[in-house]
């Protein structure tokens, strides 16, 4: 007989499975286009995607730096091309500076106390712009878990974050790690966001 054994824990190839459907059929790995992306990685259908989006650009070089970590600055260049909005550079500022000015509004403030555009940003305080920037734009997706996350580290998040985590888990953006957890001081790779914005594309119809 088939068993279902619901409370074994999913491993990220599990999990990398189900957001695989989730999205849609991602693009294909074979026809990446960056010298560092393995077409055969699990995250290859996924890079291929947010660059055909025009979500993600790759490096100079010809490299999409899979494996290093994303930062504050960066996610929020490519949250903001879900707004549809015109990002205005700052005159003599750094080059992440008009980013930064146009999520003022959707930073937390206790995530706001401590920014650091440079910095790798952290799963929660991804969870909370996910979940502020769906607050503030609409979405037509319908949740696709029903219940409440049961992370097993629920009590580390951030207030600031909670919301943030359970709508990107309900809305399947993001799911935890092994054995339930969410991780939430973690940083992410760029591969990892390549999944969620894949997600975050499906859920605002792009």
């Amino acid at each position: 007989a088939t068993t279902f054994s619901p409370n074994l824990p999913m491993t990220r190839a599990m999990i990398v499975t189900v957001l695989y459907r989730l999205a849609g059929e991602p693009a294909e790995g074979s026809s990446s286009k960056f010298t560092d992306v393995d077409p055969n990685a699990w995250y290859a259908g996924f890079v291929n995607t947010v660059t055909e989006k025009g979500l993600f650009s790759g490096n100079p070089d010809g490299t999409f730096a899979p494996n290093a970590n994303m930062t504050y600055a960066q996610f929020l260049v490519v949250l903001s091309q879900f707004s549809g909005e015109t990002v205005t550079p700052v005159e003599g500022g750094a080059w992440y500076e008009g980013y930064v000015s146009w999520a003022q509004p959707l930073i937390p403030a206790g995530m706001a106390e401590d920014f650091d555009p440079n910095a790798a940003i952290t799963r929660q305080d991804m969870a909370a712009l996910f979940g502020t920037f769906l607050n503030a734009y609409d979405y037509s997706a319908e949740p696709v878990n029903q219940d409440e996350p049961a992370f097993t580290d629920a009590a580390s998040i951030a207030d600031y974050a909670d919301s943030g985590v359970e709508l990107c888990y309900q809305l399947g953006i993001m799911s935890g790690k092994d054995n339930n957890r969410f991780d939430p001081a973690g940083t992410t790779t760029r591969a990892e966001v390549a999944v969620t914005m894949t997600q975050m594309a499906r859920v605002m119809g792009r």
